[in-house]
């Protein structure tokens, strides 16, 4: 899984459990929109730090960022710059980054929680 943010999750729990020790028996995630996203897959890793984090609870998150790109073109551009902002704005952003963003799916990892509790809070009306 392509995701940077997920490292500064990551860092903060290293860092919590580091200096924190008895604050951080037990560690609570609490995410909104691109940071849920990020939580999910930060919660997911492997690593010590992403395992040492015992809930997850995101509002308003996605779950496909391609996905997410299509619907939000669909809603703001006309027809004639659809295609191209569906061509163009995942890889130039994914440029900007660093990273692969067309393969950001927290859909994709979010099993890898289990047994953890994950709540996910999200509107029927937001694609």
């Amino acid at each position: 899984m392509v995701n940077l943010e997920r490292r500064d999750v990551l860092a903060s729990v290293k860092w919590l459990r580091a200096n924190k020790p008895h604050a951080s028996q037990k560690i609570f995630g609490v995410g909104a929109s691109m940071g849920a996203a990020a939580l999910i897959c930060a919660a997911a890793d492997e690593s010590p730090e992403g395992q040492a984090i015992d809930a997850v609870a995101v509002y308003g998150t996605f779950d496909d960022l391609v996905l997410t790109e299509r619907a939000v073109s669909r809603r703001g551009f006309p027809p004639v710059m659809r295609q191209v902002v569906d061509l163009f704005a995942i890889p130039m952003a994914g440029a900007h980054v660093g990273s692969d963003l067309t393969k950001f799916k927290p859909a994709s990892v979010i099993g890898n929680i289990w047994p953890r509790p994950v709540m996910i809070i999200h509107g029927v009306g937001d694609e």
